[in-house]
């Protein structure tokens, strides 16, 4: 990220934190010790609501290159906006976005943090989670990057303080096959998103 995306970036999640999330919904933030502080990151998590991205880039220190669907990028203003703050076009219509992927990849081994929602898109079902797809795994383990399960839990009403977003700890996949991985992927946000919600 040069220096106009970092700058532009850090004053989006000034206003943003300060001016709408901070005053409307006080999230309460648990697990940020479990983000390295210099490494390449895949943040993985559940998807409740548009506001998700928002809420885990305010939440922490590090900027968040989140992957987000082509269809956001079709209004001017709005995609020169989301290239500069660094994030990544992606097509859902496709099994395999070849070039997002490789966009990820980049980042990644620049030692950069990237955001996916393994859903694939916002969970509107009685479902817990609706089944993940391998992306997350298929990058950690390309890239060493540490795989971190993630979980936003309750709902965003305004002034009623009742979301959480909970951070787990890494995930080991080295040795996992992709479908071994992705399943404990989906296990942790099903375990952080049971355990917070008692």
């Amino acid at each position: 990220m040069n220096n106009d995306e970092s700058y532009l970036y850090e004053l989006g999640k000034f206003l943003v934190k300060w001016f709408y999330i901070k005053p409307l919904y006080n999230p309460k933030i648990i697990g940020l010790e479990n983000i390295p502080e210099n490494n390449p990151v895949v943040l993985a998590e559940n998807h409740i609501n548009n506001i998700d991205p928002l809420l885990v880039c305010v939440s922490q220190k590090r900027n968040v290159h989140f992957l987000a669907k082509k269809e956001l990028y079709k209004y001017k203003l709005l995609k020169y906006f989301l290239l500069k703050i660094g994030t990544i076009p992606f097509d859902r219509d496709k099994a395999t976005d070849v070039r997002a992927i490789g966009e990820s990849l980049k980042k990644l081994k620049k030692g950069q943090v990237i955001g996916i929602f393994p859903e694939g898109k916002r969970n509107k079902t009685i479902e817990d989670l609706l089944p993940f797809k391998e992306g997350p795994v298929r990058l950690a383990k390309k890239t060493n990057a540490s795989l971190i399960p993630f979980a936003i839990i309750g709902n965003y009403k305004a002034f009623k303080s009742n979301i959480t977003l909970v951070y787990g700890n890494p995930l080991d996949v080295d040795n996992l096959s992709i479908d071994e991985g992705n399943k404990l992927l989906e296990e942790n946000v099903k375990k952080l998103k049971k355990f917070y919600n008692m």
